[in-house]
Order: structure tokens, then sequence, then C-alpha cells
């Protein structure tokens, strides 16, 4: 096909809504559209091998349990395409609840979501994804690698770290680092910081039909550092702006233009975690040398693990380590959370300063302290794992 050319195969019993589309493709000029469409999974898996379309609409009558077949069959032929669910409110509400349908429709690899009735400027922006989706490819670009950082419960560092992570790859790699603070609603990230975003991920949520790389790296504050940083919202009210379909797009995007993405995250386990974690090449669990944050680390392991996320992926760090009488040895809190800890990070009151004042601490490069040396294996190990990640594209 030319460059502007785009192949959509339609999922859809119903040929009036496939009308409907068809209507407003004809008023789009820019692209060069062929259009299919299939009344079943079965007939929809023959034109996935000889059409090969580069869009993939999905009527919302098809079920996900129907369409995983669909899904399966396009990994394996290794065809790369967009698939988009035309989403109904409230219409998947007999089996789960519309967060959960998301989740579990991003985790089966449905990319995107569009609405009815249908929009001509959301159909022109699904067409532009489409197209950079074709161009990403064949150029081989945008492998960035994301790394999160989660804990199973507040004030164990974990937004520190994930600060301090990130300036101190951007003092390595300025202009090629983003930090996404996820904490939706009690972000902490511009603070420490010391920025006040002209512009944060509710903002970004309204433009969500002009969203592309672009815009993305537009609406990031930049850092003395070198750090890029998409904010969280300013209020809970914003907050609500932003769904896991935002997440998920801003993630992707993400990876188009910075090589190292570093996601701050809320301590609890839901659908907007759960996006991220699917998205991350590597995921660092944040602990304390505290009983109860371990009873509680030891849970969160467990439920990791049961999600299928591996050992590789999830690695430990124990956090503000300071020596007392009777506390577990290092060897004792892996042998408890069945799993190696990675990164021992003793307490320096210095981390704690910065974070008040707004000076992140590796901007501040402390060579022969004790937190620095083990700091540094963190951010070497990151950096590691980001630069293999950018050789695979």
């Amino acid at each position: 096909m030319e460059s502007n050319s785009i192949g959509i195969l339609f999922i859809s019993a119903d040929t009036s809504l496939a009308e409907e589309i068809e209507s407003v493709l004809k008023t789009i000029s820019t692209y060069r559209v062929e259009f299919w469409q299939a009344h079943q999974i079965s007939s929809a898996i023959d034109m996935l091998k000889s059409r090969r379309p580069q869009l993939i609409l999905v009527d919302a009558q098809v079920s996900l349990s129907a369409l995983k077949e669909l899904v399966d069959e396009k990994n394996f032929i290794k065809l790369q395409s967009i698939i988009s669910y035309l989403f109904y409110p409230g219409i998947q509400s007999g089996e789960s609840s519309e967060g959960e349908f998301v989740i579990e429709a991003l985790r089966m690899g449905i990319n995107d979501f569009f609405h009815r009735p249908i929009s001509k400027i959301e159909l022109i922006n699904l067409l532009k994804r489409t197209q950079e989706l074709g161009q990403e490819e064949s150029q081989a670009s945008g492998n960035g690698a994301i790394t999160s950082f989660i804990s199973n419960k507040g004030g164990v560092g974990k937004t520190t770290l994930a600060v301090n992570t990130a300036c101190g790859l951007a003092a390595l790699y300025p202009d090629r680092v983003l930090l996404v603070d996820t904490s939706l609603q009690l972000g902490l990230c511009s603070s420490m910081l010391n920025v006040t975003p002209a512009a944060t991920l509710s903002d970004i949520a309204k433009q969500r039909d002009r969203l592309d790389e672009t815009l993305l790296k537009e609406m990031a504050t930049i850092h003395e550092s070198g750090l890029h940083l998409l904010a969280a919202p300013n209020t809970a009210v914003e907050a609500s702006y932003v769904t896991d379909e935002i997440i998920s797009r801003v993630l992707h995007l993400a990876r188009r233009q910075y090589d190292y993405i570093i996601v701050d995250t809320f301590p609890l386990f839901e659908s907007t975690l759960l996006v991220v974690l699917d998205l991350s090449t590597s995921i660092y669990v944040v602990l304390e040398n505290v009983v109860p944050t371990l009873q509680g680390g030891m849970k969160l392991l467990e439920l990791l693990r049961s999600m299928g996320y591996s050992s590789d992926q999830v690695r430990l760090i124990l956090n503000r380590v300071t020596k007392y009488s009777g506390q577990l040895s290092i060897n004792e809190i892996s042998e408890s959370l069945g799993q190696k800890i990675n990164h021992v990070l003793p307490f320096d009151s210095k981390l704690m300063v910065s974070a008040n004042t707004g000076n992140p601490y590796a901007m501040s490069y402390r060579r022969f302290t004790k937190f620095q040396r083990h700091f540094d294996l963190l951010l070497n190990e990151i950096a590691s794992t980001s630069e293999k990640s950018l050789e695979t594209k």
C-alpha cells in the first residue's frame, strides 16, 4: 500500500454501523482507505492473513472472550496493527465494571478505544496513530524502557527514589529521560523537583483527540537536571479525567520519544497501577526493614507472581536501612520474601532534606557517601537494562 493508504477491518454483524463508519471515512480525504467487514471472528481471522489490515475496529457487541482467538492469531502471524474497540459505556457491565473491562482489554492487546456516534475528528486521529505505527515499525523506532517504582504502603521512600533515579539518569542522558507521576490524586514528584508544571496528566487527557508524541513532549515540564516530567493532576477532580486508557497511551507514546521512562505510582493495587506494570520493562518494589512493611511486601510479591510477573522483571529494594539490635538480616528478609534483595540502600538524612527543599539528592553528586555508592549500582542497573531494550529495536 501507499504511505497514506490504510487497510481497515471492521468486525461486526451490524451492517448499518459499518455503513456509518464508511460514510465518515469518505469525508476524510487525507488517507486512502480500504475497508472490509467481517461478520464473525472466524472470517476476521482469515482476513488477517489475506488482507493484513493496519487497523482493526471491533464492535462492542463482540465479547473479549470471542476476540481472544483473533488477538492470538494476530500475534502469531506477527501482524503489526492497532486494535480499536468501539466502546459503549455500560454495555459490558453484565460481566464486569467498566474499569475492569478496560484493563482486561488493554492486557489482551487492544490498543485503543473509540466511541459512538462516530466522530470524524476521533476517526482522523485514529487513522493518524495507525499511520504512525506503520512508520514506527518501518523505521524500527520507539523502544524506550519503562521502569516503575511500587510499594505496598506509603512512606517508604518510593517517590524519593523515583525522582532521584530519574534525575540521576538525566544527568547522564539529558532530554532522554521522562518521569511520569501516576500517583494521580497524591502526586509529589513536582514538589520534590520544586517545579510548577504548566500542564499535568489531566491536561493531556483533555487533549486526547490531539495526543501524539509531539504534543506529549510539548506538555512535559523540563527540569534543570535535563529531566522531563509529566506531573500528576493538581486536584482529585482533575485526576478523574485521567483514565487507564490515557495512561496506556501516554506510556506507549513516551517510548517513542524517550529512551528512559521512570514511573512513580500510588501504593494501591488498582487499575492504573496494573496498566503501568504491564508496560514496564523493570518493576522495583521498595520496602523498609520493618516487620509490618515486610509482611505487606510479602503479600504484594505473591500477588505479582500470581499475575505472571517474573522474578527477573520484579526487583527488590530495601530502603533506609539502619543497623540496630534485633533487626532481621538481609538473608533472613530475602528468605521470608522468597526472593533475592537486589539493592540495599542505607539511611541518609540528606535525602530527606533534599525532598523537603525540592533539590534532588542526585543533582549533588556525593562520591564517597555510603548511600551514593549503593545508589550508583541501582542507576547503573536501570541504565544497563534500558540499553539492552534499546539494542533490540
